[in-house]
């Protein structure tokens, strides 16, 4: 397990925001499709559907959507670099390096003083 926990580290420090999003992406479709999948089901065996119907749907798709958490970790360390490609972004050169060194080792620009 260290091993996957070591890739996503080194995964969300080069990527940072499109792995956020990929993560978050996953967990909300998901979340959606277990949502609509025991809606369908419990549709068919309640007449009347309640508030405490719709939670408990809510509720067991968001347990089930936990449940699928090392799927979508698995996921995640697979779909970023692709989505990453198709959003046009580039990992970080040096995750370890700061800010402020990336850019005083970044040219300027202008002309040599």
């Amino acid at each position: 397990m260290s091993n996957v926990k070591t890739r996503l580290e080194g995964l969300v420090r080069a990527w940072g925001p499109v792995a956020l999003g990929t993560w978050l992406s996953l967990f909300v479709l998901t979340l959606l499709g277990f949502g609509l999948a025991i809606s369908l089901g419990v549709e068919a065996f309640a007449d009347d559907a309640g508030a405490a119907s719709t939670l408990g749907v809510w509720g067991g798709a968001y347990l089930a959507t936990q449940a699928t958490k090392p799927l979508r970790l698995l996921a995640t360390l697979a779909l970023t670099p692709l989505v990453a490609r198709v959003l046009g972004r580039t990992p970080a050169e040096d995750p370890e390096a700061s800010p402020g060194e990336a850019q005083d080792a970044a040219p300027s620009g202008g002309e040599p003083s």
